[in-house]
């Protein structure tokens, strides 16, 4: 289980605020065609800090995630996983944590965010890329 600090948890909250409530305004996002692929590994650091973050992303934004893992194991805190073999998109990805911005209007990835540098900037480059691939017709 991965276990995040109490700066963590302080600063992820804070990101989630500040990018979520003062940049998008319910008009521009559309969250129902939208979805978000993490694409990593159990054993993977960086990914198991990554993971809670995205967690408490989507569920603020209301956004499905589907989690493709190397060795075919669950990233806590998303129990549910698809095998990253043979998976059509995240197959290719071989740097992790990598995640993916999916439009369902044009079923395509439509960003990408290649590793995990801390929740401000993590929230505040998939805010980004929300924002863009909504912004899609």
């Amino acid at each position: 289980m991965t276990v995040l600090t109490r700066r963590e948890i302080l600063t992820t909250s804070l990101a989630l605020i500040a990018f979520t409530n003062t940049k998008v305004s319910a008009q521009e996002v559309d969250l129902g065609s939208t979805a978000l692929i993490l694409v990593g590994a159990s054993w993977c650091p960086i990914c198991k800090q990554a993971a809670p973050v995205l967690a408490l992303l989507a569920e603020r934004r209301g956004l499905p995630v589907l989690v493709a893992t190397e060795d075919a194991r669950p990233i806590p805190p998303f129990p549910s996983f698809v095998p990253l073999e043979g998976h059509p998109i995240a197959g290719a990805i071989a740097n992790y944590p990598t995640t993916l911005v999916f439009s369902s209007r044009t079923q395509t990835i439509v960003g990408a965010l290649e590793g995990y540098r801390d929740p401000v900037h993590y929230v505040g480059q998939l805010n980004g890329l929300l924002i863009q691939a909504e912004a899609i017709v």
